[in-house]
């Protein structure tokens, strides 16, 4: 049903690519400042086709916007070794795991074991507890951003 004569509309559309645009601008100008590209390692434990094509195009999204990616194929018995390697590596600057891995509670230890200044996809307690108590940095200088809305 379209808004009666000289009413506003009930919403507003907003095009993804002018909201992606403005994103991206911001990446670009985060890399031009850091001098480098960063380094996103994907641990890859399943067989899950679709799991297998998400770390395909992450790799593919990393490269097109200046950052390195390395899909890491490890037993799922060694992944949590291979994460807790990854979390005291500094040449890792973030880390994407591809689930499910177990399909249970197993996967969300997983998930909290990823250091939370690597966690890329903020799976971790403290990423969603910062979320709900609208706390937006992880640093008290406010430089580390907790939520992105």
């Amino acid at each position: 049903m379209a808004p009666a004569e000289g009413t506003k509309p009930p919403c507003k559309v907003v095009l993804a690519g002018s909201v992606a645009k403005g994103l991206l601008d911001e990446v670009s100008e985060g890399l031009a400042t850091l001098g480098r590209a960063p380094l996103l390692v994907g641990f890859l434990a399943n067989a899950d086709p679709a799991a297998r094509m998400y770390a395909n195009w992450t790799k593919k999204t990393c490269e097109e916007n200046g950052f390195k990616f390395e899909l890491r194929e490890v037993d799922h018995k060694e992944l949590e070794e291979n994460i807790l390697a990854a979390n005291e590596d500094d040449a890792v600057d973030g880390i994407i795991v591809y689930y499910p891995i177990y399909g249970n509670r197993q996967d969300q230890y997983l998930q909290q074991i990823v250091d939370v200044r690597k966690d890329v996809e903020g799976l971790s307690h403290r990423y969603v507890f910062n979320m709900y108590q609208n706390i937006r940095f992880l640093d008290e200088g406010k430089r580390q951003k907790s939520v992105l809305l």
